[in-house]
C-alpha cells in the first residue's frame, strides 16, 4: 500500500487511504458471495500530469493485482469505472 500511497502523492501532489472496509464480490465460477476486506485510495490529479505519468499509474495496478492475486483491480477515472483483470506486467 505505501508503493500506491507514494506514486499518487507523487502524481498528484497527495493520496488519501480509508480505513479497511468491507467489500463483496460474487464469485463467477462457483456464485458464491465472497466478503473480504478492501483499501479505497483517492488522490486528485491533473488531467495533463495523469496523461504523462499513465505508463507508471498502469504499472502499478497490474503489479499490485498480480502480486495481492486480484481478481480485478478498479481505477475512476472522471467518475467512471476502468476494471483491470488481465495482469500483463
Amino acid at each position: 500500500m505505501q508503493r500506491v500511497l507514494a506514486l499518487l502523492a507523487e502524481v498528484g501532489g497527495g493520496a488519501t487511504r480509508t480505513p479497511p472496509a468491507q467489500g463483496a464480490w460474487l464469485n463467477p465460477e462457483t456464485r458464491e458471495l465472497i466478503i473480504e476486506e478492501v483499501t479505497l485510495v483517492y488522490s486528485y490529479i491533473d488531467a495533463q500530469v495523469f496523461t504523462e505519468r499513465l505508463s507508471d499509474i498502469r504499472a502499478l495496478l497490474h503489479g499490485m493485482g498480480r502480486a495481492l492475486n486480484q481478481g480485478e483491480v478498479v481505477i475512476e477515472v472522471n467518475e467512471r469505472l476502468y476494471k483491470v483483470r488481465d495482469f500483463d506486467m
